[in-house]
């Protein structure tokens, strides 16, 4: 696959999982939102992995990793987001205390999380322009 047409791949099923993280938080399922957040920002990332790094990116869903190999500068603030986003990747998939993580995935903490995630892909998207 082409550079550009691996970029667009990933944009565009970061554009649909963000899409069904509205939509699981709307059916009130907001585990699985915050997993599907999880995805937005891992595609985004690997989109601009490709753009920066001229080949694919690593099948890993590591999100403080696939920034460092993007080359993107991260603030302290920047890092707390996306390990903490990087929680709901292990905890959803692999969930042993799952009533406790449930709890703590109220209705506004999943968008405001939503609503964070929808502000990374947009300086993601602005990155991979530049």
């Amino acid at each position: 696959m082409k550079v550009k047409e691996e970029i667009r791949y990933w944009l565009e099923i970061a554009r649909e999982d963000l899409r069904v993280a509205q939509h699981l938080l709307e059916s009130n399922d907001r585990l699985h939102a915050l997993f599907f957040c999880h995805l937005t920002i891992e595609k985004m990332l690997k989109a601009l992995f490709v753009k920066v790094n001229r080949t694919s990116p690593p099948p890993i869903h590591n999100l403080p990793r696939l920034a460092s190999e993007s080359k993107i500068s991260l603030s302290e603030e920047d890092l707390e987001f996306l390990n903490e986003l990087l929680r709901f990747n292990i905890e959803a998939r692999y969930p042993k205390d799952r009533q406790k993580i449930r709890r703590a995935c109220t209705a506004k903490y999943t968008g405001d999380m939503i609503e964070k995630v929808k502000k990374w892909q947009k300086r993601l998207a602005a990155e991979i322009r530049k």
